[in-house]
């Protein structure tokens, strides 16, 4: 037995019903995992435990600094409030509000202007063209004399 547990022989509980809650003791080999004895009697020999996953699981949470955490928690939120409670954001909300009415009315009013202009620039476009054409027959002409 005692070559076994130097090879890493291990016991650990385990939950063998959820819906019972019963637990059965597993032995597997972790020769990397250290040996834990409980030492109660001595006349008896013992295999080395291993802690259950819920165990591990609950030494870290007993080594995280929750209540360092929940002050920082509490100080974020009430920082969160103040930002949303603020005049400032408020005012913020409402000048933008203005200042897209304004972008709209901006968009509206060059619209409105840009039409015009690409008509009067199609009928300039058209004046170009009869120019052009008026001056190649007449170019035409002085070359043939």
């Amino acid at each position: 037995m005692r070559e076994l547990i130097a090879r890493g022989l291990r016991a650990q509980l385990e939950m063998q019903s959820i819906v019972t809650g019963q637990l059965q003791i597993a032995l597997d080999f972790y020769p990397d995992k250290p040996a834990i004895y409980k030492g109660i009697d001595e006349a008896v020999q013992e295999i080395p435990t291993i802690p259950t996953p819920l165990q591990q699981l609950t030494r870290k949470l007993e080594t995280l600094p929750i209540e360092d955490i929940l002050i920082k928690l509490d100080s974020a939120l009430a920082g969160i409030a103040d930002l949303v409670h603020s005049p400032e954001l408020k005012e913020s909300v409402a000048n933008l509000n203005t200042a897209l009415k304004d972008v709209q009315g901006l968009v509206h009013n060059v619209n409105a202007q840009v039409k015009p202009l690409s008509a009067g620039l199609s009928e300039t476009v058209r004046d170009a063209q009869r120019l052009v054409k008026n001056m190649d027959a007449q170019v035409a002409s002085l070359g043939r004399t």
